[in-house]
């Protein structure tokens, strides 16, 4: 659970792909969430790209960011509460009055989740 790639440090422990058969439903709910998120395109170019959640489940997570990332793309996130390696499954851009932002869904490929308790889910008594 606690492997990294011995070159970028990135997690190899895969991520949950639990998703309903027959009509296509999330088989895990997303809960949404604003936090910031280092995104990581391929090398070269590591410089990281501040992006903004919107939402996430165990299986991926919606981000906001100024830049686009293409379909298909493979970034390396990391935040508080996880580090992973995510595919982009989809992109579309939204007005944000003057500026536009950019609109991304990714699937978690591997994932390390920093705090396993409290990541996703608190609950008081």
């Amino acid at each position: 659970a606690d492997a990294r790639c011995r070159v970028c440090e990135s997690p190899l422990a895969p991520a949950d792909r639990q998703r309903l058969e027959r009509d296509d439903k999330r088989a895990v709910m997303r809960i949404r969430k604003a936090q910031t998120v280092d995104v990581l395109t391929a090398p070269p170019s590591l410089k990281a790209l501040r992006c903004l959640t919107e939402d996430l489940s165990l299986t991926g997570v919606r981000l906001v960011s100024d830049a686009v990332l293409a379909a298909g793309q493979i970034v390396r996130l990391r935040c508080r509460q996880f580090d992973a390696v995510a595919r982009v499954v989809n992109q579309r851009s939204r007005r944000q009055g003057l500026s536009v932002q950019y609109v991304a869904g990714l699937a978690f490929l591997t994932i390390h989740l920093v705090q396993p308790r409290g990541g996703f889910v608190s609950d008081r008594a």
